[in-house]
C-alpha cells in the first residue's frame, strides 16, 4: 500500500511539474490494483492531510495533551504520523460499548509503544 501511495504521489508531482494531463491508464491501473488488494484509494491534488475518518473523543483530546502521550508522540517523524496515531486510537476506542476513559487511552498507547519499539 505504501508503494502504491508513493506511486500516486509521484504521479501527482509529475502532473504539477508540467505534464499536460495525468495518464489515465496509470491511474486506472493503480485503482484496479487497489481494488484487487481490497484497499481504498484516495487521490488528492493538494498537500492537505485528509480529514480524520473518526472524530476524536474529548477524553482522547485531553489525554493527548498529557506528558505521556506527548513524550511518545515526539518519537514520531512528523505531525501527520501523530495525527494517524490519534485517529487509530479514536478508531480503536469507538469499537467498545462505552466511551474510553484515561486508562483505556493509556492501554492503547501501550500497544503503540510495544509495536514500534525494537525488542
Amino acid at each position: 500500500m505504501l508503494r502504491m501511495m508513493g506511486a500516486m504521489d509521484s504521479l501527482v508531482r509529475a502532473t504539477r511539474a508540467g505534464a499536460t494531463r495525468a495518464p489515465a491508464t496509470t491511474l486506472a491501473a493503480v485503482s484496479n490494483l487497489a481494488r484487487a488488494l481490497g484497499v481504498s484509494l484516495q487521490v488528492r491534488l493538494d498537500d492537505r492531510p485528509p480529514a480524520p475518518a473518526t472524530a476524536l473523543p474529548d477524553s482522547l483530546v485531553q489525554f493527548s495533551r498529557g506528558a505521556r502521550f506527548r513524550g511518545e508522540a515526539a518519537r514520531l517523524p512528523d505531525d501527520a504520523a501523530r495525527s494517524r496515531l490519534l485517529e487509530a486510537m479514536a478508531a480503536m476506542g469507538s469499537i467498545g460499548p462505552r466511551t474510553p476513559e484515561e486508562w483505556d487511552w493509556h492501554r492503547m498507547l501501550d500497544v503503540f509503544v510495544l509495536l514500534t519499539r525494537a525488542p
